[in-house]
């Protein structure tokens, strides 16, 4: 019915744009069903509801935001929804990263040891099958000595590169130092 010119600016629309267009036609397809779901506010459970979604903007980036959805009574025995969204953007990539961080090795792109562990434990919990395969690279120390640090960081990358490929279906992870699992 009515959007007003924030929302049009977040979406790269203008306000007349977003009238007579379902929300949904903006979200990312991870979060179609989800914002369906609160807009129509089919149950008890999705009235009122606040949540985390991920729309489009009309470049094709991706925004993070907190909405919150309640029903209003239209004046004439009918129902409403009105939705309001807050940008958190920069929070959710800010959290992104920080999860990258811990449980991701910055310099070879595989998870570290944190995540791998992890990982194992849950593997082992629900009792499914497993082989763990660790590989130390002898005399490492000599390459970073006699030939640089830079490439010594470049051989780790390699092999990052080529455990990756090798087992694409498995969790590849960097232990420490030159030992990877």
């Amino acid at each position: 019915v009515r959007a007003n010119r924030a929302l049009g600016e977040l979406l790269g629309r203008t306000p007349a744009q977003l009238v007579d267009v379902l929300l949904t036609d903006f979200t990312s397809p991870t979060s179609t069903d989800l914002v369906a779901a609160a807009i129509k506010g089919t149950n008890d459970t999705t009235r009122g509801m606040v949540q985390e979604a991920e729309y489009r903007a009309i470049d094709g980036s991706s925004l993070f935001v907190l909405q919150s959805v309640a029903t209003l009574d239209d004046g004439e025995g009918g129902e409403l929804r009105s939705v309001q969204i807050q940008d958190v953007s920069a929070a959710k990539r800010a959290e992104q990263t920080l999860q990258s961080l811990a449980f991701g090795d910055p310099l070879t792109g595989l998870a570290n040891r944190m995540a791998f562990e992890q990982h194992l434990a849950r593997t082992l919990t629900l009792g499914e099958p497993c082989a763990v395969v660790m590989l130390d690279l002898d005399r490492f120390k000599l390459v970073n000595d006699s030939l640089g640090h830079l490439t010594g960081d470049r051989l780790l990358q390699a092999v990052a590169a080529r455990l990756r490929r090798s087992f694409p279906d498995r969790v590849v992870a960097r232990f420490g130092g030159d030992e990877f699992v």
